[in-house]
């Protein structure tokens, strides 16, 4: 009989502990939002959320995106919002734990990439540009940048009426070349002149001028080279895409979609530089890399460049 009752109290007691205990968190509007003990990176967890949108945008920085955009907090307490990594833009979240995490399902996924072609004439990179926006790729999503050591680019702009010249503005300022420019007439509109490091004074438009000069928000690095591969493009390809601009050539630049790509690859192709081709030419003349601490190419020095390769 005490057996018995020893094992019924034993019993009773292991019962009341297990319902003593605090259930589990759910997955529901209702967590607390400093609940720590939920870890989940796989996907967002649901709950109260004290972050800031600045403490989000913060969070998904740290965890290796840049170009954090849209940023909003949904009714399940999740802040969700569109941002960049490797080049590529996806949608983005971040949970009341701290968890930032990629867009998992395909529908919610939009990937871009960055094309990149090197032209040996202004006229080239323009009939390019022009292809792009008629294959519906808008104007603010292309960015051109022409070396102008020969000043081919002489004519006087006064966008803003103020009697300055713009392109005097933007080369004292580094800026007037931003992603704003172009308007309904298209990116070649846009033009304007200023100087970028290691390349000298430059003909430009669109967002990654921009960057170049550190103007466009979430620029992380200085210069032209530093432009292109926080844009995606290779650390192997940036340096030679720059040098291609300080002998006298022209860049065209464009964030297009994945799915996009083969068809607007056939459209930069034409009439581009071959890279892997012009960059060993240049070593075999001796050239070791590209060096933004030299001076940009001179006249002489850029006609002498277009008359070794010819108009490819």
């Amino acid at each position: 009989m005490k057996r018995l009752l020893a094992t019924s109290i034993f019993s009773l007691l292991i019962s009341s502990a297990a319902f003593a205990q605090a259930p589990a968190a759910k997955d529901g509007p209702g967590n607390n939002a400093v609940n720590n003990d939920q870890k989940n990176s796989a996907s967002p967890v649901a709950g109260r959320n004290s972050f800031t949108e600045g403490q989000a945008k913060s969070a998904i920085e740290k965890a290796g995106y840049s170009a954090v955009t849209d940023l909003k907090k949904d009714d399940k307490g999740v802040w969700r919002g569109k941002a960049s990594k490797g080049g590529s833009a996806t949608s983005i979240s971040v949970d009341f734990q701290g968890n930032v995490n990629a867009a998992n399902r395909a529908e919610d996924i939009e990937m871009t990439v960055t094309i990149t072609r090197l032209y040996a004439t202004f006229a080239a990179a323009q009939q390019a540009v022009r292809g792009l926006e008629a294959a519906g790729v808008p104007h603010s999503d292309i960015s051109i940048v022409a070396n102008n050591s020969d000043n081919w680019y002489d004519a006087k702009k006064d966008r803003d009426g103020d009697g300055v010249d713009d392109r005097a503005e933007a080369a004292g300022t580094g800026a007037g070349v931003g992603a704003g420019l172009g308007g309904a007439a298209g990116l070649l509109a846009g033009l304007g002149l200023l100087a970028i490091p290691g390349l000298g004074p430059v003909v430009a438009a669109g967002w990654l001028a921009a960057t170049a000069v550190g103007a466009a928000a979430g620029a992380m690095t200085g210069g032209i080279v530093g432009a292109l591969t926080e844009a995606g493009v290779s650390k192997e390809d940036a340096p030679l895409y720059a040098e291609g601009v300080r002998r006298g050539g022209t860049l065209v630049s464009a964030k297009v979609p994945e799915a996009e790509r083969n068809r607007l690859d056939a459209i930069l192709n034409q009439s581009s530089v071959n890279l892997r081709d012009r960059s060993a030419a240049w070593q075999e003349s001796g050239w070791t890399g590209y060096d933004p601490a030299s001076g940009p190419y001179g006249v002489d020095e850029v006609r002498k460049e277009r008359e070794l390769y010819g108009p490819r």
